[in-house]
């Protein structure tokens, strides 16, 4: 099929994919928007066949983006060998200096339109290339990067003294100039006399508003036909700023009817309303019976009504307990609408409901269990408390004897008796409550019959099973639990309920001792969620209780997601994941198991167990939530150490190691320092090369997996083939 056509309609089909956009090209913030890691390569398109590969290479070379020495290099190179090939480069972006290389790519692309050069260039990379080939190309546009602080090297001055020459004198072509700078500077100051030396500038577009005060006076006699801003001025500015030149409103006007902007709600004109149009009046299914149009309404309310389900792995609480403000607001004015739509809209509103720590809402929850007609639809409840616990069992068990046949997700902090307060806000110390009653669990259970999700947060007491035989009661369709805060008693009551579906599990507490729960629950979980003090403590065992190991409690698990406790902020682990001399708790070993290094009086006690400890084998993500990173060198390096160390050889089938709150670095120079770099390398190269399962088939593949936030493969900053070295990163 791909050879029967011809080159016009491969160009046109290919022109989409391989098309790089003019808002990213000219994107001159200080973090370059070509550098991601997850962003497949484009030249896949060109090995199809060779008619794509005639077909698409002009496409290809159309918008070049440097972003490294070793794809400068390559470039250079594949237009030395083909001379015409720089004839397709039309807009060309440049990230660096990178030496001599530029002088071949500038001379072998005459047909330069638009070109970006950044001035973030650090010391050892050269521009003496680049300053040499600056007169040979003539562009239309140019765009100036700037980092985030001015780089003031001899290199980069050298690149400024040049540019300036060449706009004042050999760049006849140039009409348009994007400016990253937006204070006043010397550097920026020279570039703009250059533009107006030349009297050439037709098009300036700034990076805030507030460069004007400064910019415009500079080039206010050159042909100018519009000037723009990419950067409002902050409106409590507006208020002190000085009167623009009409001349200058009149320039900015003539930008934005080029390139319009959304208008801001406090400029939105005001229609008055003899002006709006009168309201054709239309009831949409007038005809049709009112059970069927009823139904209809209902089912339409059911979706314009409901919420997603409220994501657990949120850090904060109020994430996933309380929902957004315009949310409620927005669910409201659905019922404002008209009579029918509040009638049948009622009972989806009130399938979620979410309560505060106040009295005010666990009072209106018991209004709504005691005679309102909404107990049947109630399907998610989640109530959170502050200080004193508001939500009593006494209104929790009401809760299930109303609603709990119909119960799909529950999240509640459940207490045993309401604290009372003083008046200026200060606990008052209450008085010893009455010893709340011993709840048997099967009758519990019950009352839930299908409860999806529980989010349970409660020291009540249950009764203790007398024997492990006895029926602990079935919670049938639970699929994810989450122990928050519990007593013992509790878990012990889940190990003889029957859990069928139960998947996912949440550990955060670590009061309570799970081994027993997992002995028995263990085997069917996929997806753990564990506190970091519980999974250290788990994985310093000693050999001799390897079956009270977490992998070998849960075998199956698939997914492992470590959260970290607020006492443990932004530290690395001390165990989990570490082999055994590089873990900070090593339980102490009998003599006779110490291995002895050079004389026998030697007093080091650091030695692996003889005993090969139980391994992960379906572990193939992992996900580290720290809830923030530090920005402190001893506590980055602690980091950089833990993920070099990071042993995998207890996770054989592990793909993925997810650190979210970790930003990668995004310039050659950062990548070729980073610690984090090198660690996500050694990974991936302990992945690539590791253990074989029996039928010698890889059970990892660790090259296949560089995204975005996680730990990937090193950015490719070199040249993997001719072509594809000339596109971005």
């Amino acid at each position: 099929m791909p050879e029967s056509l011809p080159y016009e309609i491969i160009s046109e089909i290919l022109s989409p994919l391989l098309k790089v956009p003019d808002d990213l090209f000219a994107n001159n913030r200080p973090t370059s928007p070509f550098a991601q890691y997850a962003k497949p390569s484009t030249s896949a398109y060109l090995v199809v066949c060779k008619k794509w590969l005639l077909a698409a290479t002009p496409l290809l070379y159309n918008v070049v983006v440097l972003r490294s020495q070793a794809q400068a290099e390559a470039l250079a190179k594949v237009l030395g060998e083909h001379n015409g090939l720089g004839k397709h480069i039309r807009k060309l972006r440049v990230e660096g200096g990178y030496g001599d290389a530029m002088l071949t790519i500038l001379a072998s692309a005459p047909n330069i339109t638009d070109l970006l050069l950044s001035m973030e260039i650090w010391g050892g990379n050269s521009t003496d290339g680049l300053c040499e080939g600056l007169p040979l190309v003539n562009p239309r546009r140019l765009i100036m990067h700037e980092g985030r602080l001015a780089r003031t090297s001899k290199m980069v001055t050298n690149l400024v003294d040049e540019l300036a020459k060449a706009i004042a004198g050999p760049w006849t072509k140039l009409t348009s100039f994007i400016s990253p700078y937006a204070r006043d500077s010397e550097r920026g100051r020279q570039i703009f006399r250059a533009l107006e030396k030349a009297n050439r500038l037709s098009e300036l577009v700034v990076l805030q508003e507030e460069a004007l005060m400064w910019v415009y006076p500079i080039v206010k006699k050159c042909p100018l036909e519009s000037v723009g801003y990419l950067e409002r001025r902050w409106w409590w500015r507006e208020r002190n700023a000085p009167p623009k030149d009409p001349a200058l409103v009149q320039l900015i006007q003539n930008y934005e009817k080029l390139h319009p902007r959304l208008p801001l709600l406090r400029n939105a004109d005001l229609v008055s309303p003899s002006e709006v149009p009168k309201a054709v009046w239309f009831t949409p299914m007038e005809n049709v019976p009112s059970e069927i149009r009823e139904d209809i309404w209902s089912r339409i309310l059911r979706f314009a009504l409901a919420m997603p389900e409220r994501d657990w792995d949120a850090s904060n609480t109020s994430r996933y307990v309380f929902r957004p403000e315009s949310e409620r607001l927005r669910r409201l004015g659905y019922l404002r609408v008209c009579k029918m739509f509040y009638r049948l809209g009622r009972p989806h509103y009130f399938e979620d409901i979410t309560l505060g720590s106040d009295r005010e809402s666990t009072a209106k929850l018991d209004e709504l269990l005691s005679g309102s007609d909404m107990q049947p639809h109630i399907k998610t409840l989640y109530a959170t408390n502050y200080r004193t616990r508001h939500f009593t069992w006494d209104l929790f068990e009401k809760l299930l004897d109303t609603t709990g046949s119909s119960l799909l997700e529950c999240g509640v902090d459940v207490g045993t008796y309401i604290m009372p307060r003083s008046l200026f806000g200060v606990d008052k110390k209450p008085e010893p409550p009455a010893p709340p009653p011993i709840i048997d669990a099967r009758v519990l259970f019950s009352k839930m019959p299908n409860l999806r999700r529980l989010r349970w947060d409660c020291k009540v007491e249950f009764r203790t099973p007398e024997s492990d035989e006895e029926d602990g009661g079935e919670l049938a369709r639970l699929e994810a639990l989450w122990i928050r805060g519990t007593s013992p008693t509790f878990l012990d009551a889940l190990i003889n309920a029957r859990l069928p579906l139960l998947k996912t599990l949440y550990m955060t507490t670590n009061t309570v001792n799970y081994a027993p729960f997992l002995t028995v629950h263990g085997p069917v979980l996929t997806s753990l969620h564990i506190s970091l003090s519980i999974l250290d403590e788990m994985w310093a065992l000693p050999p001799d209780r390897s079956s009270k190991r977490l992998s070998s409690l849960c075998p199956n698990v698939v997914e492992l997601v470590v959260t970290w406790p607020q006492q443990q902020r932004a530290a690395p682990p001390r165990n989990a994941f570490l082999s055994y001399e590089h873990r900070a708790d090593i339980p102490a070993l009998p003599r006779s198991r110490r291995r002895s290094h050079g004389s026998a009086a030697s007093t080091s006690v650091v030695a692996a167990p003889d005993v090969p400890a139980s391994a992960f084998d379906s572990l193939k993500k992992l996900c580290l939530v720290v809830d923030w990173f530090p920005h402190e060198r001893a506590k980055l390096e602690a980091w950089a150490n833990y993920l070099l160390q990071f042993d995998t050889s207890e996770t054989p089938a592990l793909e993925e190691v997810s650190l979210p709150v970790l930003s990668w670095p995004t310039t050659e120079r950062e990548i070729g320092r980073s610690s984090f770099v090198k660690a996500a390398e050694k990974l991936l190269e302990q992945g690539g090369t590791h253990r074989r399962s029996e039928k010698s088939t890889p059970q990892v593949a660790w090259p296949s997996m560089p995204l975005v936030k996680k730990l990937p493969l090193r950015p490719h900053l070199g040249a993997q083939s001719r072509v594809t070295a000339t596109r971005r990163a």
